[in-house]
């Protein structure tokens, strides 16, 4: 149905399902924000619902896959399927999107497909506000996960021992600065 369907300033590119502006997403209890990006590929699948999508060039590694959201740190295929609803709705008022998927094409990713469990409205709305009031909150920790410093290239920023500093924080139940922090695990 679409590939390389953008929604974002500027640029529409030719493309019948994009627009240039960005998508306005309304999570509920007042909640809105706006979302640019682009849509790798909108398939219509079999029984008419589509799905969403998206390439991944690096290797598929399972562990950081899982859940709905893995803690908030998988939303790409819940705010895309949200998108991907409005920007159909002007062509073809009827679209379902039913289903999202991460595909791996290149040799690392193995070919691999990850389809995402479809998200209820409602849970990506908690995930994206408790994460936007981390940000209003003044919340920016280290990650307490090792793995996540693997490719970054800013090493020398965080100083000594940032994940066991992470760690320790998180630990202190007392920080209740964090509780929110903590809380993304619960958005699996």
């Amino acid at each position: 149905m679409g590939l390389e369907v953008s929604f974002r300033a500027g640029t529409a590119e030719g493309e019948l399902l994009a627009q240039a502006d960005p998508v306005t997403l309304d999570l509920g209890a007042g909640l809105h924000f706006r979302l640019r990006g682009r849509i790798d590929r909108l398939d219509r699948l079999p029984d008419g619902t589509v799905e969403v999508v998206d390439y991944k060039t690096g290797r598929y590694r399972p562990d950081d896959w899982a859940g709905t959201f893995a803690g908030g740190r998988v939303l790409q295929h819940a705010l895309y399927a949200l998108a991907a609803r409005q920007l159909l709705r002007g062509q073809y008022p009827q679209a379902r999107v039913t289903s999202s998927t991460y595909y791996f094409p290149t040799v690392r990713g193995q070919g691999q497909r990850v389809p995402r469990p479809q998200a209820d409205p409602g849970a990506v709305a908690a995930v994206v506000r408790d994460l936007f009031g981390l940000l209003a909150g003044g919340t920016f920790l280290h990650t307490a996960n090792e793995r996540d410093c693997r490719y970054c290239e800013f090493h020398r920023a965080c100083g000594r021992d940032p994940v066991a500093r992470a760690a320790r924080k998180l630990d202190n139940a007392a920080n209740a600065a964090l509780t929110a922090y903590r809380g993304l695990a619960d958005h699996g």
